[in-house]
């Protein structure tokens, strides 16, 4: 595929494909996401002048993380940690999927007996589970 051949496709998507399907620029609202300089300011402060505890330190590393994820890939926050959307209400959930749900097995736990599993799953928990001799 050369140049023009690309042109014109980008041509034809938005003159004739985005109008009739309703779509947009990704970024039309215009609203800001994290640059360099914010994530040199964010990270500074996250790893130098915060003194607030996070429940374990491994936290404050994963925060910077995603920070930087943030920073390079132009994605929002939600984007990234908060997945869950808001669930249609049209009734589409329900009549897609019904009322089928999985059910939970916390209360089935205590019933699973250990002479159904086979032989070698009982030989590796012997050998994980056993106080090791120095």
């Amino acid at each position: 595929m050369d140049r023009n051949d690309a042109k014109e496709v980008y041509k034809y998507y938005r003159q004739v494909l985005a109008p009739r399907f309703g779509h947009r620029a990704p970024n039309i609202d215009g609203k800001p996401v994290l640059n360099v300089d914010n994530l040199r300011v964010i990270l500074t402060f996250n790893i130098v002048y915060d003194t607030s505890i996070f429940p374990g330190e491994r936290h404050r590393i994963h925060l910077a993380a995603c920070y930087q994820l943030l920073c390079y890939t132009g994605a929002r926050p939600a984007e990234l940690v908060d997945g869950e959307r808001k669930k249609p209400k049209d009734g589409s959930i329900e009549k897609l999927f019904g009322s089928q749900f999985v059910q939970s097995l916390s209360s089935d736990v205590d019933d699973v007996d250990e002479d159904d599993s086979p032989s070698w799953i009982k030989t590796l928990n012997s050998r994980v589970f056993s106080p090791k001799r120095l």
